[in-house]
């Protein structure tokens, strides 16, 4: 009797294993939504008219260099002040509603600080 002999091919099921290759960016920055601030900015009352627009060209052009979006501008005219600031009796008032990323934010307040045409300020977050 003839043996019948089985032959396994023993086969083996090889997995191929990809590896997942992750490239990574160059660190980047993460990017804070920017928040809304308002700006309130007291210029001398008897400065004239071309003075009051340089310090508006001025702070428009700080917040282009920091990125910002100048949402409204609000003027409120010649004020007459409660006291005396640096000898000045009224004051023009403008109201600037802007948006920038907190950063920025802070370089635009020091740079404002450091303006002496600008006599008073308020810089805050308006959420």
């Amino acid at each position: 009797m003839a043996a019948k002999t089985k032959t396994k091919t023993a086969s083996k099921k090889t997995k191929s294993v990809k590896k997942k290759v992750v490239t990574k960016k160059p660190e980047e920055k993460h990017s804070v939504t920017a928040r809304k601030y308002e700006l309130a900015v007291v210029i001398d009352g008897e400065s004239t008219s071309a003075k009051k627009k340089s310090i508006q060209e001025q702070i428009d052009r700080l917040v282009k260099v920091n990125k910002g979006k100048i949402v409204d501008i609000d003027d409120w005219g010649v004020k007459e002040l409660a006291y005396k600031i640096k000898k000045s009796t009224t004051g023009v008032y403008l109201i600037y509603t802007l948006e920038l990323e907190p950063e920025a934010a802070v370089s635009l307040r020091d740079k404002i600080r450091l303006e002496e045409q600008i006599i008073r300020h308020l810089f805050i977050v308006k959420d």
